[in-house]
């Protein structure tokens, strides 16, 4: 589902298209960076991007979001601290290039049924505050990317996330509750990539 079709609540193909898609030097389009501000307003009062941990958590929602069926068009490869896509960075730093944080207002889906659960998804990553807990969104995004992405198993996949950065210091039980919690709450049903 694209980003057009989920949060615009505009009534012209102009103002839909004014308002989703930002010019960049290449001629091509991104995503607005107030339509993205505005979602990441749904998550969070304060944010910057100047701060690595805000960065992180921006990367991670929006991938987390990619998995539960809100596409907001950005492509994601596997990094040191998990998915990663150098365009939503850019993005990200747009959104302070044009406006304040504090100015931005939340941007919900407009269907109702994609509103609900939107709101089901926000709800679930502020269960102990999931939505802040960095540690939390890397393992949780890293482990969606490979379980995705590639034809490892589960206790590989583990190995992987414990090894993969020589401060990383996780205990296995504390993954595999994360992974378990995943799978109860159906981050596996459709592929992304």
């Amino acid at each position: 589902i694209r980003a057009d079709n989920l949060f615009l609540r505009q009534k012209t193909k102009k103002q839909i298209f004014k308002y989703l898609l930002f010019n960049n030097q290449k001629g091509g389009a991104i995503l607005n960076p107030i339509l993205l501000g505005g979602i990441l307003k749904n998550f969070y009062d304060k944010f910057s991007m100047t701060l690595f941990d805000d960065r992180l958590k921006l990367q991670k929602i929006i991938y987390l979001m990619k998995i539960k069926r809100f596409n907001l068009g950005y492509s994601f490869s596997l990094y040191l601290y998990g998915p990663y896509s150098t365009e939503l960075t850019k993005d990200g730093f747009q959104i302070f290039q044009i406006t304040s944080f504090d100015k931005l207002n939340p941007v919900e889906p407009k269907d109702e049924n994609l509103n609900a659960t939107f709101q089901g998804f926000i709800k679930n990553l502020a269960i102990s505050d999931r939505k802040n807990d960095v540690t939390w969104l890397e393992i949780a995004s890293s482990y969606i990317y490979l379980k995705n992405n590639t034809n490892l198993d589960d206790n590989k996949i583990v190995e992987l996330i414990m090894n993969k950065r020589d401060n990383f210091n996780i205990d296995i039980k504390e993954i595999e509750n994360i992974i378990e919690k995943l799978k109860r709450d159906d981050y596996f049903k459709e592929n992304a990539k």
